[in-house]
């Protein structure tokens, strides 16, 4: 028999809850609301935000004077805010607390003249706002590889280093930044930015992917920490990442003893309940973990 262990504790973060409530409510009460960039990246619930009448657009242009714009959970950069308002837009920032913490932790260590590193994805819409905040001369490294060639290059030994994180990548990927970078005697001091939602759902898939035969992944493919799930379950075993129930192959996930379930950050817990439900209908003995 096959058995399913999932995380009891998947489903949206705070963050994500945040800015879903808010832009519903005030679709609810006004309508004309438009989310500048996607609100959370997870496809199902763009779509299910686009039916209640909330439609994304990817350009500040685009915003019509008579629509209310929604300042995404990633945040945006300061600049873009400064169009909102220069431009007369209306607006309701969203952004997710952790972010805008983040934000004003870069806002005091500049004016105390420290050099920015963010260690995360450079095309990242939450990176592209602390960029936003951290300047032209901030700079954003993803791999052990890149801290070791911004070492060699850093002209200013003496200059105090501020080294953040994305909230959703991975705490090894910033633990080895830093120890490079201390390693070279550079003046470093590292501020842990990582979302501790996101940290306890990949704790908990570290240890029952290593136990399990195979794991499921659910969540959008542009979402950061479903991706950072996908690289851990991937070094234990096989692993199928979902986009939605609908994809699920259960006659194959059926072929394996034990199988670990959970879900990026992003997604509803009824998806993570649907895979859950279908795998039962099928014969397999479904618990939480």
């Amino acid at each position: 028999m096959t058995r399913v262990v999932f995380d009891s504790r998947a489903g949206f973060c705070a963050g994500v809850k945040k800015a879903i409530r808010g832009a519903r409510d005030e679709a609810g009460k006004r309508g004309n609301v438009v989310s500048y960039g996607e609100l959370i990246h997870n496809p199902q619930v763009i779509e299910s935000l686009a039916e209640e009448g909330i439609r994304v657009k990817y350009n500040l242009e685009d915003i019509a004077g008579h629509e209310i714009a929604i300042v995404r959970a990633h945040g945006i950069p300061p600049q873009e805010e400064e169009w909102l308002k220069s431009n007369q837009r209306e607006y309701l920032d969203l952004t997710c607390g952790r972010v805008k913490e983040i934000h004003r932790t870069i806002i005091r260590h500049r004016k105390a003249d420290y050099f920015i590193v963010i260690v995360g994805n450079p095309d990242h819409p939450e990176v592209k706002g602390h960029l936003g905040y951290a300047g032209e001369s901030a700079r954003v490294i993803d791999s052990v590889k890149k801290t070791l060639e911004f070492s060699a290059s850093f002209k200013n030994p003496k200059t105090r280093l501020l080294v953040l994180a994305q909230t959703t990548i991975s705490p090894e990927l910033y633990s080895q930044v830093v120890a490079v970078l201390k390693a070279q005697q550079l003046q470093v001091s590292s501020i842990n930015t990582l979302c501790p939602f996101v940290l306890k759902r990949q704790d908990w898939l570290r240890r029952f992917s290593l136990l399990a035969d195979a794991s499921i992944i659910i969540g959008g493919r542009n979402s950061s920490n479903t991706g950072k799930l996908y690289d851990i379950a991937s070094k234990n075993g096989p692993v199928f990442w979902l986009t939605s129930a609908q994809e699920l192959e259960a006659e194959l996930i059926m072929q394996y003893s034990l199988v670990a379930l959970t879900a990026g950050a992003s997604t509803p817990l009824e998806e993570l309940t649907k895979v859950a439900e279908i795998l039962a209908a099928h014969g397999a003995l479904v618990k939480p973990a």
